[in-house]
């Protein structure tokens, strides 16, 4: 019992001073704290965590801390990726690849091309798109695009209207849907 109560304390963030009742987890005081701050930062790492971590670091980049929640909507969760040299924003879902983020990512490359082309809008790069490895769904990596200061909506509207007036075939909408809600 009391080994539980100490693990509640370290799952609820409270400070790690355990009142008189509650014995050490084992060894020497040292010991015991280094066991509690080991077992709090395996806590606070998701499988998503390790997987972006190292997605990251096989593409050739350093993070510099595990991603944090940036929130979510019902279909997907956010979070930033920071590394040495780039920040990454990630989309996550328990939907496949196929069903949530390859039309998407098709979209932001086609429209990163047609704003490149025109010189109009920054559109986010796309890094990487795919199932999670332990099936629990799939993510999207782009570039972290920081989206602060003054905006002129006059030159977006004109820059949107660039965009969507470019032909690239005689029908209508695009060629991959951005989102599966079927099956």
């Amino acid at each position: 019992m009391a080994r539980s109560w100490c693990l509640f304390l370290v799952v609820a963030g409270f400070v790690a001073v355990p009142p008189s009742f509650v014995t050490p987890l084992s060894g020497s005081q040292s010991s015991s704290r280094r066991t509690l701050s080991t077992h709090r930062r395996k806590l606070t790492r998701s499988a998503l965590a390790d997987e972006l971590i190292s997605w990251a670091e096989a593409a050739g980049y350093v993070p510099n801390e595990a991603p944090k929640s940036l929130g979510g909507s019902e279909w997907a969760q956010f979070h930033r990726l920071k590394t040495e040299t780039a920040d990454f924003f990630v989309k996550s879902s328990s939907r496949a690849a196929s069903k949530m983020f390859v039309g998407e990512a098709e979209g932001l490359r086609a429209l990163g091309h047609a704003a490149a082309r025109e010189g109009l809008l920054r559109v986010p790069k796309v890094h990487h798109v795919g199932d999670r490895e332990d099936g629990a769904g799939s993510f999207i990596v782009m570039e972290y695009l920081e989206l602060g200061g003054p905006r002129n909506s006059l030159e977006l509207g004109r820059a949107m209207a660039s965009l969507h007036a470019q032909k690239e075939s005689d029908r209508f909408g695009f060629e991959v849907d951005n989102t599966k809600l079927d099956g």
